[in-house]
């Protein structure tokens, strides 16, 4: 019956920590307002068969922070994004995730480059 006992006392404990760590980053999410936007480049955007490789990025009208998660290449993976006005520009490394804030960004057709490990190449964005 102790250990019963102690294993339900165990239960509670475990399920109260979960709960209170769940909410607490839901309502972290909420009070940020964040949407966050994948760029999946095509793994041979630097071979001449490639046809060209343009994504739009349409943003959700109920978020006030825009970020976008870039794919690691290898080593190290540098992401820039141009204009006359603009630039963004992200660097990291294997096993990481990139970002990018585009929340001031207005909308328009940005020009993208993408390097790693000696491959790489351009696409446009384009942010509605």
């Amino acid at each position: 019956m102790r250990i019963f006992n102690i294993l339900i006392t165990w239960l509670f404990f475990l399920y109260g920590c979960t709960d209170s760590i769940g909410n607490k980053q839901e309502l972290s999410y909420q009070k940020k307002d964040t949407c966050f936007y994948s760029l999946i480049v095509p793994s041979d955007i630097d071979m001449p068969k490639t046809p060209p490789f343009d994504t739009t990025i349409v943003r959700a009208s109920n978020c006030s922070v825009y970020i976008l998660h870039l794919e690691s290449w290898g080593t190290q993976t540098s992401y820039n994004l141009n204009s006359p006005k603009y630039s963004r520009s992200s660097h990291f490394n294997i096993g990481q995730r990139g970002t990018m804030d585009i929340t001031d960004l207005p909308a328009d057709s940005y020009s993208m480059s993408l390097q790693a490990c000696g491959n790489g190449g351009g696409f446009i964005l384009r942010i509605k």
